[in-house]
């Protein structure tokens, strides 16, 4: 199970980038979904990739319905649980920012700041995989034969994320 490929995306996650740190970028991340998870519990509707953000409540208080091992490690499946892991975070996370008195710099740069940088890593995690998956998808390859092994590669890294964070 051991492909590299999480690990090196690892590796390079923290070197710099031409908008900054990847912690900044972090950072801007997790006030974006902050703020969609915001504009749905005002009623307004989250769209494209932030579309799970709509259903919170249910993704979160949903079971896993996978009985085999080859149903577990589905590629719907581990969408579905890389998703839940994201939501459930998302909810904790904005729960406590919304309970909390103190100043919202305090709030996400201090109080929190281990939620807010959890949020962010199992959001930004979900979106490789999702993101991964449609381009696998809609690309026509000329051996067959790469398909299913990116499909396994995918697999790997959502499993091997799956147990690193819980």
């Amino acid at each position: 199970m051991a492909s590299g490929i999480a690990d090196i995306w690892t590796d390079v996650a923290p070197t710099s980038t031409f908008e900054g740190v990847n912690v900044v970028m972090n950072q801007q991340s997790s006030r974006y979904l902050l703020k969609q998870a915001k504009r749905a519990a005002s009623g307004k509707k989250c769209e494209g990739y932030f579309k799970y953000v709509n259903h919170l409540d249910e993704l979160c208080n949903s079971k896993s319905e996978a009985r085999t091992l080859a149903e577990f490690s589905s590629l719907e499946h581990l969408e579905k649980v890389m998703m839940v892991n994201s939501a459930a975070q998302l909810r904790h996370t904005y729960e406590l920012l919304s309970e909390s008195d103190a100043v919202e710099v305090v709030k996400q740069n201090d109080l929190f700041a281990d939620e807010v940088q959890r949020l962010s890593t199992l959001h930004i995690k979900f979106l490789l995989f999702v993101m991964a998956r449609e381009r696998i998808e809609e690309t026509k390859f000329v051996d067959p034969k790469i398909k299913s092994i990116l499909n396994l590669i995918i697999r790997i890294y959502a499993l091997k994320e799956l147990i690193k964070d819980n």
